[in-house]
């Protein structure tokens, strides 16, 4: 049993999917950002003064790097945030598993 038609349409649920994890887990780090329950460390002050912008920025680039990742070492999670990444790396270490799964099941009627 195939879950999706094609192999086409698995790859863009799939990749819808990781947008969309990406972009959720950066709402949050955001918002542990403004309620200074957690936050994510620059160790290299790229951004010194912080706009909108930027702060977005650096959530999204946490976030994608994480789940695709579990990092480079450039960002650090402090407080509530080393929980919800540790849930995200959980998360992206499943995503190539469903992406193996999908792409080589077979599609027998």
């Amino acid at each position: 049993m195939s879950f999706f038609k094609n192999k086409w349409t698995a790859l863009l649920v799939l990749s819808m999917f990781f947008i969309n994890v990406s972009v959720s887990f950066a709402v949050i780090y955001m918002v542990l950002e403004v309620t200074e329950l957690g936050h994510v460390i620059d160790h290299y002050e790229q951004h010194k003064d912080l706009t909108i912008i930027t702060f977005v920025w650096k959530s999204i680039y946490f976030s994608v790097i994480t789940m695709a990742a579990v990092g480079y070492g450039d960002i650090t999670p402090v407080g509530y945030s080393q929980l919800v990444a540790t849930i995200q790396s959980v998360i992206g270490y499943l995503f190539p598993i469903m992406l193996v799964f999908v792409l080589s099941s077979s599609e027998k009627a």
